[in-house]
């Protein structure tokens, strides 16, 4: 395909459908609203969807299969020779924030649920290799797992990722508008029996059940489908997909605005849930951790819109992974920095972001 080196230079990919990427590479160009002019366009704002220009397009723009990535960027140097230190979380200030969650804000009946988080440091920054090399790691788990990839970067700044969860998404001649409710994790195959009978991550997968109805329910007729275990590495999650018949076409941006962030990943009820957000963001700035992250395609009336968790962001220096989980008042601290710590590890591990001692 020839443009690797630019691609890795400056780039963007995210899951099209099925196991095809859309890749865009060369000038990248941001604006404020969807593109007429090109065929695809990428969506990539900040969480609090406060970003002027949160749309862009590339000057070149292809969907790939993994197979043909995959070929390419095995033909790129992606060994790291320098160890990576990363500086661990910090453990008093999450002890801080789940405490004040649940005695002025759980207790009080002012939410019902919470998504606290945190995140881990290394110096340093994002090369093209190491690109490459992340790259390379994810689409091992992409082919052989539920996930959707997404990510762009340039000399100053990036994200790459490969999340889980659909925020919402639309396929090819069809009418019907596809989300899901994922929340509730354990940690092995050994556990999904008592995790299944676990009231209280049965009570926090239903808040985020209840709240995307509550958004969604004014747009058409919606479909609450049964409950699976989604098996990822490393991890398991309760995932419910639903899906909506609008009566209507509804815009991409309506639903980003309707719809983000779901109770998995802010908190419920929602409007009192993002007063709760933006204090915590005062403390810890959460970059693009959890921001909504999509594409829409003209020709195809294809669009679909990812929840940007289980990610790597760096900029010129530094380099974070986040993870958070969800917090309701039946919740115990141990469990949940223990819940937290496996997260960060294996965003680590499926980035290949660890080098060895």
């Amino acid at each position: 395909m020839g443009f690797i080196d630019e691609f890795l230079r400056n780039g963007s990919i995210i899951t099209h459908q099925e196991k095809d990427l859309l890749i865009g590479w060369g000038d990248r160009s941001w604006s404020s609203t969807q593109s007429n002019k090109t065929n695809q366009t990428f969506y990539f704002p900040d969480f609090f969807l406060e970003d002027s220009k949160p749309w862009f397009t590339h000057e070149n723009t292809k969907v790939v299969s993994i197979y043909d990535l995959k070929t390419e960027l095995s033909h790129v140097s992606h060994q790291c020779s320098e160890k990576v230190v990363w500086q661990p979380p910090d453990h008093n200030f999450y002890q801080l924030m789940f405490h004040e969650l649940k005695e002025d804000y759980l207790k009080t009946g002012l939410l019902d649920k919470g998504v606290p988080f945190v995140n881990s440091r290394a110096k340093g920054r994002m090369t093209p290799s190491s690109i490459a090399r992340s790259l390379l790691s994810l689409l091992e788990v992409y082919e052989h797992s539920s996930c959707f990839i997404y990510g762009f970067w340039d000399e100053k700044q990036g994200i790459l990722g490969a999340t889980p969860e659909i925020l919402f998404r639309k396929r090819q001649n069809s009418q019907k508008v596809e989300t899901v409710a994922c929340a509730g994790t354990c940690s092995s195959d050994s556990e999904v029996s008592a995790f299944l009978n676990d009231a209280k991550e049965l009570m926090e997968h239903q808040y985020v059940i209840d709240g995307i109805e509550k958004c969604l329910s004014p747009y058409g007729k919606l479909s609450v489908h049964e409950m699976k275990i989604l098996h990822l590495p490393h991890l398991k999650h309760m995932y419910t997909p639903i899906t909506l018949k609008p009566h209507q076409n509804v815009a991409f941006e309506e639903l980003v605005k309707v719809l983000h962030p779901t109770p998995a990943l802010g908190a419920h009820p929602k409007e009192q849930g993002n007063v709760w957000l933006r204090g915590i963001q005062k403390l810890i700035d959460r970059k693009r951790f959890g921001a909504p992250v999509g594409f829409v395609e003209n020709d195809s009336g294809l669009f679909a819109c990812y929840v940007g968790i289980r990610n790597v962001q760096w900029d010129d220096h530094q380099v974070s992974v986040f993870a958070g989980g969800g917090v309701v008042s039946q919740s115990e601290l141990d469990k949940e920095w223990n819940e937290i710590l496996l997260k960060l590890s294996t965003v680590k591990k499926m980035l290949a972001l660890e080098t060895p001692s």
